[in-house]
């Protein structure tokens, strides 16, 4: 297992109160589930040797997931296979109000995971806001570079909402036998309605659009504008999107999907986390 703590850009060794699995050394989480690294290795090249580095180690503290850099990290489940599916908070994780950027539902679709991962995580927190960063709920599928997960369930038609139909086992879109079928879906149910975000952003790709499938239609249009991207009405057969399960289940609150183009650069990734920072800014109003 990889060893807890991280280093802060400015104080030096910051205690983190939750055992990480793989860190970077740019500070932030890296989500390969490489957890080669030890401890020695990150010190050096950290660029602590000798005594700061003994030191350092003395403060790297397992215990409570909130680091001095306001990022906190939890597990909130797990795949079919047993790989964690984790969540991080940038900002106060007992703010009042809440965003929530989902990364990727389908393995294929790896932008979205992308702009999680290495954009968002990497950006300053926001005053008020909770923003919440879920980088896959479908870690199996994203290692694997398949839509579905590792029992052939299309996690974005295995939501438990009124629409949820049994339809396409054996293709790319099976609902799964039953609704909430799957714990990858569990944990995402269980976790959204713990924290109830005020706004819910799930990326995906190849259709360049931002989708409106309820909630707030102002949330979707200044998200089209801010994306130049075009608004549609994605006609998704089967229903049980995640979508469709939070905006009925919570009405005061909204999802919204965003399909981003079937390719990104580094730079449009980048672009598109620094709207959704300006979004969370603009909905805590």
């Amino acid at each position: 297992m990889a060893w807890e703590g991280r280093l802060d850009r400015f104080t030096g060794l910051v205690p983190i109160l939750e055992p990480m699995d793989s860190i970077d050394f740019n500070g932030r989480p890296d989500d390969t589930g490489d957890d080669s690294i030890d401890r020695r290795t990150f010190l050096t090249r950290a660029g602590l040797t000798g005594a700061a580095a003994f030191a350092a180690g003395g403060l790297l503290l397992p215990g409570s997931a909130f680091a001095a850099d306001g990022l906190t990290k939890r597990v909130i489940g797990h795949s079919t296979k047993g790989r964690a599916i984790k969540a991080w908070c940038l900002g106060d994780p007992n703010a009042k109000n809440v965003y929530l950027v989902m990364g990727q539902m389908h393995g294929d679709e790896p932008a979205g995971r992308l702009i999680a991962r290495d954009r968002l995580l990497n950006k300053d927190p926001v005053k008020d806001v909770a923003l919440w960063v879920v980088p896959t709920m479908n870690p199996d599928g994203s290692i694997r570079g398949t839509r579905v997960n590792a029992r052939g369930v299309d996690l974005n038609r295995n939501f438990p909402s009124p629409t949820w139909v049994k339809q396409g086992k054996g293709t790319r879109y099976w609902s799964g036998p039953r609704p909430a079928s799957e714990p990858e879906t569990r944990a995402i149910v269980r976790f959204f309605s713990e924290i109830q975000p005020r706004t819910i952003v799930s990326i995906h790709q190849p259709l360049s659009s931002v989708d409106f499938s309820g909630g707030s239609k102002a949330v979707t249009q200044w998200l089209s504008k801010a994306l130049n991207l075009p608004v549609a009405h994605i006609q998704v057969s089967g229903g049980g999107t995640m979508t469709s399960w939070y905006n009925r289940e919570y009405p005061k609150k909204t999802a919204v999907t965003v399909e981003l183009p079937p390719s990104t650069t580094p730079q449009y990734r980048n672009n598109v986390a620094e709207v959704l920072i300006r979004h969370a800014k603009q909905r805590r109003k």
